[in-house]
C-alpha cells in the first residue's frame, strides 16, 4: 500500500490519539513518523508496533521522570527513566523536542546530552532527533549498544548490527553544531527526501482502527454544536 507523506503524519497522529495520549503528543508522532519515511525507514510499523505493546490511556504509562541533571566536562547529561518497568518512545519522544528546542535558543559552546533508560523499539526517537534537527539546524546523535547514528535536518549515517532493537537498557542522545561532523567511510548514508512510500497494510489497518476513537458519534448535540449538517438537513 502506497500513502503520501501527509497521509502517514494525519494518520499516525489520529491513531496514537485515540490510543490515550493526547492531542500535542499524537502530533510529535506523527511529525517523527513522517521522517522516519522520509528516510526509507518504516515509520508506521514501528508506531504500530509501540501502540500494540503500551497501554496508552493508563496514567502510569505516560509519565516521565528526570533522575537527575549533572554537570560534566562536555556538558549537562539528563537521565530519564520510566515510572513503570519501561518508557514508550512516544512518551519520551516529545522530551526530546523540547530539549532540542531549548538548546537552539544559543548557539552551543559545547556538546550537550541526554541519557534515556529502558525504553522500548528506540529507533522510532530517530524519528524524533530528525525533527529536532530539522526545526533547530542542529546535528543530533543517538546511539545505544551495537549501533549509533547521528542526523541532521537533510541526512542520516548511520552503523551497526543492532538497529532494529526491540528494547534498550540506556540509550544517549548527544546535540552538537552541523559542522562539527567527522564521518566515518563506514557509515551507511540516506538522504531525506518527499514523495509517497510504501507501507505495511497491516499495520496501516491498525493505525486506521485505532484513528475511529477520534471520531465523535452523532448526536443531536453533537449536531446542534456544529457537528455535521445540523438537524435539518434540507440539501
Amino acid at each position: 500500500m502506497r500513502y503520501s507523506l501527509n497521509q502517514i503524519e494525519h494518520t499516525v497522529r489520529k491513531a496514537v490519539r485515540g490510543s490515550g495520549l493526547s492531542w500535542g503528543v499524537a502530533e510529535d508522532a506523527g511529525r517523527a513518523a513522517r521522517w522516519l519515511h522520509m528516510v526509507d525507514f518504516p515509520g508506521v510499523t514501528l508506531v504500530a508496533s509501540v501502540l500494540s505493546q503500551f497501554d496508552h490511556g493508563a496514567e502510569e504509562s505516560q509519565k516521565v521522570a528526570t533522575t537527575n541533571i549533572s554537570r560534566t566536562e562536555g556538558g549537562e547529561i539528563m537521565a530519564l527513566q520510566p515510572m513503570n518497568e519501561r518508557l514508550s518512545p512516544l512518551v519520551v519522544g516529545p522530551c526530546i523536542g523540547d530539549w532540542a528546542n531549548a538548546l537552539g535558543i544559543e548557539p552551543l559552546a559545547s556538546s550537550q546530552d541526554i541519557a534515556i533508560e529502558n525504553v522500548a523499539c528506540p529507533l522510532v526517537l530517530v524519528g524524533y532527533c530528525g525533527v529536532a534537527a530539522q526545526q533547530t539546524q542542529l546535528a543530533f546523535s543517538l546511539h545505544w549498544q551495537g549501533f549509533q547514528m547521528r542526523c541532521t535536518a537533510s541526512e542520516l549515517r548511520y552503523m551497526g548490527e543492532k538497529m532494529e532493537s526491540h528494547f534498550e537498557n540506556q540509550i544517549k542522545i548527544s546535540s552538537e553544531m552541523t559542522n562539527h561532523q567527522h564521518p566515518c567511510k563506514n557509515d551507511k548514508v540516506r538522504t531525506t527526501r518527499i514523495g509517497s512510500v510504501v507501507v505495511d497494510s497491516s499495520a496501516w489497518k491498525q493505525l486506521e482502527l485505532l484513528s475511529y476513537q477520534t471520531y465523535v458519534e452523532a448526536t443531536d448535540s453533537s449536531r446542534l454544536s456544529g457537528a455535521g449538517a445540523g438537524l435539518n438537513d434540507n440539501d
